[in-house]
């Protein structure tokens, strides 16, 4: 619910909007079978979807988990934010890659 705060709050502030819709899982496959976890079933009906998860960088993880809830409002946080975004679109994140399997 505070992300769907500070969402809303920025969304008014950049003037953009931010709608959804439901949509039942028979009609929405991919989305249903992730939702259950289904993986395979997943990459059965999307097999372009990327294998490996996004990472997300530390810096951002963190601006959201020091806080509970975060300070949508204060300048501070704000200030913080836009500092770690620029930083992570200016230094993008490698891929994830598994650890090697041991041959034991």
């Amino acid at each position: 619910m505070h992300l769907l705060r500070g969402l809303h709050l920025f969304a008014m502030e950049y003037r953009f909007c931010i709608s959804a819709t439901h949509i039942a899982g028979k009609d929405n496959g991919p989305a249903d079978a992730l939702s259950r976890n289904r993986l395979s079933a997943f990459f059965a009906q999307v097999p372009e979807a990327p294998r490996d998860p996004a990472v997300i960088p530390q810096t951002l993880l963190q601006l959201f988990l020091v806080e509970s809830p975060p300070d949508w409002l204060s300048a501070n946080w704000r200030q913080q934010l836009t500092t770690t975004l620029e930083k992570v679109s200016q230094n993008p994140q490698p891929k994830h890659t598994a650890p090697a399997k041991s041959s034991t």
